[in-house]
């Protein structure tokens, strides 16, 4: 009589707290084999005979033996810099957490990664998971990786300043203007390099050096130096054949004129015999 009744409470028992009878388990599933510090890496593990549809906090540790495991950071995405990647020591409430299904099974994803401190060389690293509602830890068995010392940051060269080269504004001049009266026409077609003063319509520009000077009857193109020489040139043949032109005109005149004369002389010569 005495055995049936505890066995029927032992029955009780079991049905009303299976998860303290079943032994709760985490592994880890998947992880790299190769660490290095201050870079990220995800493991994979899953949890069985937990309290079903439960809430627990998940830690990755990690250190050189299991009884010391403080070198690890787990990321906690719902957390603001610089609380998104937390340390072995930080608070369990900063920690995300995970939920059990209506078997008391999980499954997912961790992230984490080696710390600054971490000793390079072989490291262990443990899954933590806790009951947010006590101090109750179930830890996964350590799994043996080797974690690398952290990339070393090439320093960044600081820029020589370059001189840059100041410019010096020479002092302007007051030109005074000059009115000229030309006495001769100068006719100049190009820009050219004068080197006295020139004749200017109404103001002296330079004493030694004018660029592109306003003298009396300049036209701004080179080629018309040529052209107006060519004319020039072409001008005097045909002003040279017009006089001579004009001379033989006059000469031949002269010569009219002198044969006429000493005709109307023979002619009153001859009037004046027969008179006599």
């Amino acid at each position: 009589m005495v055995s049936a009744l505890l066995s029927a409470c032992i029955v009780l028992y079991i049905l009303a707290f299976p998860s303290s009878v079943l032994a709760a388990t985490v592994s880890i599933t998947s992880i790299p084999s190769d660490l290095t510090a201050l870079t990220s890496f995800t493991l994979s593990a899953s949890a069985s005979g937990l309290i079903p549809n439960a809430p627990y906090f998940a830690k990755i540790r990690l250190g050189v033996s299991i009884t010391s495991l403080t070198k690890g950071q787990t990321f906690n995405s719902s957390n603001d810099s610089p609380n998104d990647w937390l340390s072995d020591t930080d608070s369990y409430s900063l920690f995300s957490q995970i939920i059990t299904d209506g078997f008391g099974n999980w499954s997912g994803d961790a992230i984490g990664r080696p710390s600054e401190s971490s000793s390079v060389g072989d490291n262990y690293v443990v899954l933590r998971l806790r009951r947010t509602d006590n101090s109750t830890n179930y830890d996964s068995s350590g799994v043996l990786v080797h974690v690398s010392p952290a990339p070393t940051s090439m320093p960044t060269p600081t820029p020589t300043p370059t001189n840059t080269p100041t410019s010096t504004v020479a002092p302007s001049q007051t030109v005074t203007p000059l009115t000229v009266v030309a006495t001769s026409t100068l006719t100049i077609t190009s820009t050219r390099m004068v080197t006295s003063t020139p004749i200017v319509s109404g103001k002296i520009i330079s004493t030694n050096v004018v660029e592109d000077p306003v003298i009396l009857g300049v036209e701004d193109r080179e080629e018309d130096i040529l052209e107006s020489s060519s004319t020039g040139k072409t001008n005097d043949k045909t002003n040279q054949t017009k006089s001579f032109i004009i001379a033989l005109l006059f000469i031949s005149a002269g010569i009219g004129l002198f044969a006429i004369a000493s005709l109307l002389t023979k002619v009153d010569i001859c009037k004046r015999k027969e008179k006599k």
